[in-house]
């Protein structure tokens, strides 16, 4: 039987929901994964499994780390950095008699 993308295609959705946690960006990756693998010649590849999973993996990593550099970046509308939080002003506790 011969290996193709379609039989590891739940194998590899599976690895990228895992990795990502949103169906959606993980069906983005496989789609992505399938393009990188049929751009590479088949006969240099001892095992496709070992190879797509390598491929996703990596695209999964470099997912995260974009979004990882957006939030550090992220200076939008309703940012506030640490320092220009104030807390503010204790108010005194009134007991009342």
């Amino acid at each position: 039987m011969e290996e193709s993308f379609e039989t590891y295609r739940p194998y590899l959705f599976s690895i990228a929901y895992r990795m990502l946690g949103s169906a959606m960006d993980a069906e983005d990756m496989v789609q992505e994964t399938y393009i990188r693998s049929s751009a590479t010649p088949k006969e240099p590849i001892r095992s496709l499994k070992a190879y797509l999973t390598t491929i996703i993996s990596r695209l999964c990593m470099d997912q995260l780390d974009l979004a990882r550099r957006k939030r550090e970046l992220y200076v939008g509308p309703g940012y506030r950095s640490r320092s220009s939080r104030q807390r503010p002003p204790k108010q005194p506790i009134r007991k009342s008699m």
